[in-house]
């Protein structure tokens, strides 16, 4: 055998050991979840940024070896829960994805220490990041699944908007007039606004930021205002 056919089998069989290693030595505490894991380990146990399957499955937050964090867990009959976990149990805001009667159903609550405490109304719409937005407004105008985006100046359209880039997670970009955004969107809708302005009186250039989800079905007219 060439040096180079040693070598490379050397190589081959050291990855393999270390992938097996890693696969015996990290653990993962719920026997639901028991059967194979890929992610972050600490002494032995899974630990960080994880996914576990077994009869169940959950990826997510792991903390010495149980769900710890935020997730998504879903369990061999269908049922989805995503939110928080604590040492192994549903703890803190979650949603739980079910069937009723062979219907789907969404609800969102909040659990202690795995059981259900109590509903609560999600917000229509969360702003994650806005940066150099003199003021910001967000309607739901009418039923439907679109949202749009006017960005303005003085009051009216904002002309000196230079590399507008607009990311969202579902959708098709449309523009309607001076208006610009996503239809056929599935909610909760996530976007990313990007451009390059100038300030009312023109004397300075500004990086404009603004991200939101939008959490309930309808036609959504967001104005910016620089």
């Amino acid at each position: 055998m060439k040096p180079t056919s040693i070598l490379l089998a050397f190589i081959m069989l050291v990855v393999t050991y270390n992938l097996h290693a890693q696969t015996e030595e990290c653990k993962v505490l719920l026997p639901e979840l028991t059967g194979k894991y890929s992610g972050k380990c600490k002494k032995g146990l899974a630990h960080g940024n994880g996914t576990a399957e077994g009869k169940d499955r959950y990826e997510g937050k792991f903390k010495d070896g149980l769900p710890d964090g935020y997730g998504t867990y879903s369990n061999s009959d269908g049922e989805v829960y995503e939110g928080y976990f604590n040492e192994g149990k549903r703890h803190g805001q979650g949603k739980l994805k079910t069937k009723i009667n062979g219907k789907d159903s969404t609800y969102n609550g909040i659990w202690k220490n795995g059981e259900f405490v109590k509903l609560v109304q999600p917000v229509a719409y969360n702003i994650l990041r806005i940066i150099n937005v003199n003021r910001h407004t967000v309607h739901r105008v009418n039923n439907g699944a679109r949202v749009l985006f006017s960005l303005t100046q003085n009051g009216v359209p904002n002309n000196g908007v230079a590399n507008l880039l607009m990311i969202s997670d579902s959708g098709t970009y449309v523009e309607i007039g001076n208006k610009k955004g996503f239809e056929n969107v599935v909610f909760p809708f996530l976007c990313k606004v990007t451009y390059v302005t100038p300030n009312a009186i023109k004397t300075q250039i500004y990086e404009v930021t603004f991200e939101i989800t939008v959490n309930n079905p309808g036609d959504w007219l967001i104005t910016l205002s620089n």
